[in-house]
């Protein structure tokens, strides 16, 4: 599994955030700093499902929206 830059930086953000995640606001502002007013919040959405798809042998999903988590796959 190979992440991009920015998806690795989601990722490993949400990793860090522990059980209690990371609130979805902060993450966007985060991730996409100065951009934030040029990017849509769709666009993070959009990194977690590709990351998702990516992970998706480890067993660990990302999930959420308003706060994103480092879950288990049922």
């Amino acid at each position: 599994m190979r992440l991009t830059a920015k998806k690795a930086r989601i990722f490993d953000l949400v990793q860090r955030a522990g059980p209690d995640g990371i609130d979805g606001r902060d993450l966007f502002a985060i991730v996409f700093g100065e951009q934030e007013k040029e990017v849509k919040r769709d666009t993070l959405q959009s990194h977690v499902w590709q990351i998702n798809d990516l992970i998706e042998d480890s067993g660990y999903r990302i999930k959420g929206y308003s706060t994103y988590r480092l879950v288990r796959r049922d």
